[in-house]
This record gives C-alpha cells, sequence and structure tokens, in this order.
C-alpha cells in the first residue's frame, strides 16, 4: 500500500494517514476458512470415471 504525504504536512496529518492505512482491512481469501475434506459415499476415482464419461478400461462408455 501507498500513502501518499504532501512535504508541508504536519506530524499529526503523517500519524492519521498512518493509522488509517493500518485500520483497514487487508483483502483477500481466506483459505482456512474452506479448508477440509468432503465425505462422500463414494469412491473418488469412481465418481471421475462417471462425470467424465469413461469406463474402467479407459474406453469412452456408451460408444462402441
Amino acid at each position: 500500500m501507498t500513502i501518499t504525504i504532501p512535504k508541508n504536512a504536519s506530524a499529526t496529518d503523517v500519524e492519521k494517514q498512518i493509522k488509517k492505512a493500518v485500520r483497514k482491512k487487508p483483502k483477500g481469501f481466506d483459505a482456512a476458512k474452506h479448508a477440509g475434506t468432503v465425505k462422500w459415499e463414494q469412491d473418488p476415482l469412481t465418481y471421475q470415471y462417471e462425470v467424465r464419461g469413461r469406463a474402467k478400461d479407459g474406453t469412452q462408455a456408451g460408444r462402441s
């Protein structure tokens, strides 16, 4: 973050600008809030094959 302070600013003005900059909450994504695992009844690999439309042997499901 950049703070622009004019040359003729008093010490109190400088302190006010610094406090104002520090007060702001940083933006960003809180990954810890969403961390964890999804509990499924189904095997993840089986789900992948289902979603991608492939059989377990690597061939396209439903095609000849």
